[in-house]
C-alpha cells in the first residue's frame, strides 16, 4: 500500500450521492394582432420545482489483500455518516409584449414567486420590470441618413429578489453528536423568523447602431440599487452562536457597457468578423444598520470587507507592508501609534490592518473576438 493510508494497511472511502430535481412548468400563450400597426403577445407561465438530495459516506482502515475494496471487507470501520437536504420554489408569472408598426416595442412582466428558504410568513415576493425600445431607423426623418442603417434606443426599470441564503437558515436547529460515547443534542443554528428577500431595483439605458454595413456598436448605463441584504451577521458570544442570517443594509452596483463589431470582409460565401467588449463596473455598501452596543456592524474576514458602510464589496482589509528594517533585515509591518499616526513593528501579530484602496472583485473587464 502507498500513500496517506499506507500506515493503516489501506482504506477504502465510499460515497455516494443523490440529487432528484423536478420542474413542472406550465405555459400559455395568447398573440392578438388587432390591424398591421399594432401586435400584442401576452404570456402566462407557472413553474414548480422540488429538490431532493441524499449523501451517504461511509470509511474503514486495514484491508487484508490489493483488490479488496468493499467496505465490509476493512479490519477496521471508522466513520459513516448520511445528510439529505430539500427545498422547493413556486413560482407565477405574467408577461406581456406590444410592438407598434415594427419600431416601438414595450414589455412588461410581474413574477410572484414562494420559496421555502424563507419562513412561511415571508416566503412570497412579487416582482417586476417594464421595457422600452424605439427604431428611429424606421422614421421617416432617418431616411437621409444613408450610413445609419440602424439605430434604436432601449430602457427598462424593475425589481429582482435574492434568495441566496442557506436551505434551513430562518429555523431554529439543533445538531447531535456524542460525549464519551452518549448521544448528545445542542444548538446549532439560532436562526431567524424575518429572513426575508433581498430586493433590488435595477435601471439600464442603452444605445444599439450600425453604420455602413460594416460596423456594429452598442452602449449600455445600468444600475442597480438592493436592500435588505443576505448576510451572516457576527453574534457576541453571549449568545452561544457565532452568527445568523439577516437582511441588513443596502448597497448599490453600477457601470457601463460597450462593445462593437466590424465586418472586415462580408461576403456571400465568406465573411470575417473583429469584435471587442468592455464594462465597467463599481459598487458601495451604502448603509448597515448598528449592533445592540450602537455600534456599526462590519462584516470582515481575515483579509477583506465583505460588508462595510462606505466601502466596495470584498475590499481589501490587511495587515500593510512596510518594507525591511536596514538595521538588521527585519520584515516591518504598519500599526497604530496610538496618537492618530502609523508606526512599524517587526512583529506580525502586532501589526494592524487598514483598507489597501481596492476591492477582490474586477472593477473592469472585457474581451476580443
Amino acid at each position: 500500500f502507498y500513500g496517506d493510508s499506507e500506515d493503516v494497511s489501506g482504506s477504502v472511502d465510499d460515497i455516494s450521492n443523490r440529487n432528484f430535481n423536478y420542474v413542472w412548468q406550465n405555459t400559455l400563450t395568447y398573440i392578438w394582432v388587432p390591424n398591421s400597426d399594432h401586435n400584442f403577445t401576452f404570456k402566462g407561465i407557472s413553474e414548480s420545482q422540488r429538490n431532493y438530495f441524499y449523501y451517504l459516506e461511509a470509511y474503514g482502515e486495514g484491508i487484508a489483500a490489493p483488490g479488496l475494496t468493499n467496505l465490509n471487507t476493512v479490519a477496521s470501520p471508522q466513520f459513516v455518516g448520511s445528510r439529505t437536504t430539500d427545498w422547493a420554489i413556486q413560482s407565477f408569472t405574467g408577461l406581456v409584449n406590444y410592438g407598434f408598426q415594427g419600431k416601438i416595442y414595450a414589455d412588461a412582466s410581474i413574477r410572484h414567486e414562494g420559496n421555502s428558504r424563507f419562513a412561511p410568513s415571508e416566503r412570497w415576493g412579487t416582482f417586476w420590470s417594464v421595457g422600452l425600445g424605439y427604431v428611429l431607423t424606421e422614421e421617416d426623418f432617418m431616411e437621409d441618413l444613408d450610413f445609419i442603417n440602424f439605430l434604436k434606443v432601449r430602457g427598462s426599470y424593475g425589481t429582482t429578489g435574492n434568495s441566496g441564503v442557506g436551505l434551513n437558515n430562518y429555523q431554529a436547529t439543533v445538531g447531535f453528536g456524542s460525549y464519551n460515547d452518549i448521544a448528545t443534542i445542542q444548538p446549532s443554528n439560532l436562526g431567524n423568523r424575518k429572513l426575508t428577500w433581498e430586493t433590488g431595483t435595477s435601471f439600464d439605458l442603452g444605445l444599439e447602431v450600425e453604420l455602413l454595413e460594416k460596423v456594429s456598436a452598442g452602449i449600455t448605463f445600468f444600475r442597480k440599487d438592493s436592500e435588505n441584504l443576505l448576510f451572516d451577521v457576527p453574534l457576541s458570544y453571549t449568545t452561544g452562536h457565532e452568527e445568523q442570517s439577516q437582511n441588513i443594509g443596502k448597497l448599490y452596483n453600477q457601470g457601463i457597457e460597450i462593445e462593437a463589431n466590424l465586418d472586415i470582409v462580408r461576403t456571400r460565401d465568406f465573411k470575417w468578423n473583429v469584435g471587442g467588449n468592455f464594462t465597467s463596473l463599481d459598487n458601495e455598501v451604502t448603509a448597515l444598520p448598528k449592533d445592540g452596543n450602537g455600534e456599526d456592524i462590519e462584516i470582515t474576514t481575515g483579509t477583506r470587507y465583505r460588508a462595510v458602510e462606505g466601502y466596495e464589496v470584498n475590499a481589501w482589509y490587511m495587515r500593510e507592508w512596510a518594507g525591511v528594517d536596514p538595521d538588521n533585515g527585519d520584515p516591518l509591518w504598519y500599526m497604530d501609534d496610538g496618537n492618530g499616526g502609523r508606526t512599524t513593528t517587526n512583529n506580525y501579530n502586532l501589526a494592524d490592518t487598514y483598507y489597501q484602496g481596492g476591492s477582490a472583485l474586477p472593477t473592469t473587464y472585457g474581451g476580443v473576438n
